[in-house]
């Protein structure tokens, strides 16, 4: 792959955080992420005031995987795992789990190479964002457990595919995988450091 196709995926990404960025920006201001770190969107507002939340991020994911994704030996390039892990990370488990159910099931759909491996890995993603914002007191975690979050996550989507979708998959992921990777982790350093402090004003932790 060269040089262009990398600015490429680069720069698909960094759109598809802007999008996240605005939809979170979005909750933050209407009330339905609270402004009390010690609540989250769930506990407070009930499950009927996630459903904005579900919603925007789950369309996010499915505009990214057809209008943002990458395709390279047979494999889409995309944040989707991304978008979910963003979702618990911030929401919590209900928030995370449904729109990785709703992406990953739109992505299964498609029936692409790796569907099933793509699809499992989103649902994942969104339920481990949920349990670290749990482990982390029902709020966002410092910014590396963040990170770890999403690398955790990219690291089980590569091992899928390298099982289970024999050597265009082990291919794929001795091509690109330590590209998707740090992009993973890039994607989730920039997010982390935009919704601490710039949308919520909090002191950065690392």
């Amino acid at each position: 792959m060269d040089i262009s196709s990398y600015a490429i995926i680069f720069l698909k990404a960094m759109l598809i955080l802007g999008y996240v960025v605005l939809s979170t920006y979005y909750l933050y201001t209407a009330g339905l992420i609270s402004r009390d770190d010690a609540n989250s969107i769930n506990e407070l507002h009930g499950w009927k005031r996630a459903i904005p939340a579900i919603i925007l991020f789950s369309l996010i994911g499915i505009f990214a995987h057809h209008f943002f994704s990458f395709e390279s030996e047979g494999f889409l390039i995309a944040e989707r795992s991304f978008i979910a892990t963003a979702a618990g990370l911030i929401c919590g488990p209900f928030t995370g789990i449904a729109s990785g159910l709703i992406i990953g099931g739109e992505e299964l759909m498609m029936g692409e190479a790796g569907s099933i491996c793509g699809a499992l890995t989103t649902v994942i993603g969104g339920a481990l964002g949920g349990i670290i914002y749990w482990m982390a007191g029902n709020r966002f975690p410092r910014i590396m457990a963040a990170i770890t979050t999403a690398l955790v996550t990219e690291f089980i989507h590569l091992a899928l595919l390298w099982f289970f979708t024999g050597s265009a998959g082990q291919n794929f992921v001795l091509n690109y995988g330590i590209s998707i990777i740090c992009l993973n982790a890039l994607t989730m350093l920039g997010f982390s450091i935009i919704y601490l402090g710039i949308i919520r004003k909090k002191p950065l932790e690392w």
